[in-house]
């Protein structure tokens, strides 16, 4: 049994689930996600997202999400209490040749990291599509937008302002907005962000500019990103995501 922890936004659920997914899929390990510990106390009060989608995965038993605070705390009593366990945190060493190495030796691991590597988990793109569907009909705004988009030379420009250490300056979105001017016939930019008032001050605004502002929440954000054409992003896993998933 390997047990990995879930935490971040997102992005980098996404991305841990698409490992899990892949090691259940691919190498046919037995995987569980930990779906509370990640989150209690996390610095920005995000929560677990893949609830949102047509995910299928196992949660972890509660004995086995309070490995993931007791061996931070105290790992000589999670040995106690965790008998022929093992803990891998990932780091430049970690490969899944390793964990499958290691998966045929010990009871249970518990695996954290992030995997931001596509390799984990190309082999099983197709399914992972199927996968990261959304549960729930769009609102209705949302489906307004969605016709937009559809409909048009779509290109989505995500710019996140918070939760980041390097802001990316509104420069690097306003020369590639001019660049894809000249290269598509026609484009209409849709502008994704967490701070859209301040988007609007810095984007000159004309009718092929779309400030995407009445979605119910980032989900329906993310939903409609995915369903864009071209793309104008920053260091954001989310946008990364909604990328990797369009069908364009």
């Amino acid at each position: 049994m390997i047990i990995i922890r879930l935490m971040g936004g997102l992005g980098n659920q996404l991305f841990i689930y698409a490992f899990g997914r892949a090691l259940e899929l691919e190498h046919n390990l037995d995987i569980y996600f930990d779906t509370y510990s990640g989150f209690k106390n996390d610095p920005y009060r995000r929560k677990l997202e893949l609830d949102n989608f047509n995910t299928k995965y196992k949660k972890a038993s509660l004995y086995n999400i309070l490995f993931f605070p007791i061996n931070k705390r105290l790992k000589i009593i999670s040995k106690v209490l965790y008998p022929g366990s093992f803990y891998i945190k990932e780091d430049k060493n970690f490969s899944v040749d390793l964990l499958k190495e290691l998966f045929n030796k010990q009871q249970k691991i518990f695996l954290q990291g992030y995997f931001q590597n596509p390799e984990y988990f190309e082999s099983i793109k197709e399914e992972l599509k199927k996968e990261m569907t959304l549960k729930t009909e769009l609102s209705e705004s949302a489906k307004i937008y969605l016709e937009l988009i559809n409909n048009s030379n779509s290109v989505a420009i995500h710019i996140r302002r918070k939760e980041i250490k390097d802001l990316i300056p509104i420069d690097f979105y306003l020369k590639n907005i001019k660049s894809l001017e000249q290269k598509i016939d026609k484009p209409k930019f849709f502008i994704f962000s967490d701070d859209i008032n301040w988007c609007k001050k810095s984007i000159p605004q004309n009718e092929d500019i779309v400030f995407i502002t009445y979605t119910s929440n980032h989900i329906e954000d993310f939903w409609l990103m995915k369903n864009c054409k071209y793309f104008i992003a920053g260091n954001s896993t989310f946008s990364w995501w909604a990328r990797w998933l369009s069908s364009f």
